[in-house]
């Protein structure tokens, strides 16, 4: 199911919330909740991208030499198994950079 971009981004605040309330009372952290709403941020940002810049999917796929339907499948959030070289791929052809960090947790 695809969500507007409004709606991500009230995730994110609603997320960002959560995280502050529970640092110092619930130490757990779902993993899976936390890897959606990553892949969420850098998925939305990337197809926020697509439409100011008028690239279409179909182009990506030539590109990167790959189907429409795994072009589909790599932008979809509700997907979590994403092949990364690809998703790099896409974000050096839109101009973009993928950080990832890893940090001790609060």
């Amino acid at each position: 199911m695809k969500r507007p971009l409004s709606y991500l981004v009230k995730r994110w605040r609603q997320h960002d919330r959560l995280l502050s309330d529970r640092r110092g009372t619930c130490p757990a952290r779902d993993p899976e909740y936390l890897l959606r709403t990553q892949l969420e941020r850098v998925l939305a940002r990337i197809r926020e991208t697509l439409t100011a810049k008028g690239i279409s999917k179909r182009y990506l796929a030539t590109q990167l030499g790959t189907s429409d339907n795994q072009i589909q499948r790599l932008l979809d959030p509700s997907i979590l198994n994403k092949n990364l070289e690809q998703l790099y791929r896409i974000s050096l052809l839109l101009g973009l950079e993928l950080e990832w960090r890893v940090r001790a947790a609060a």
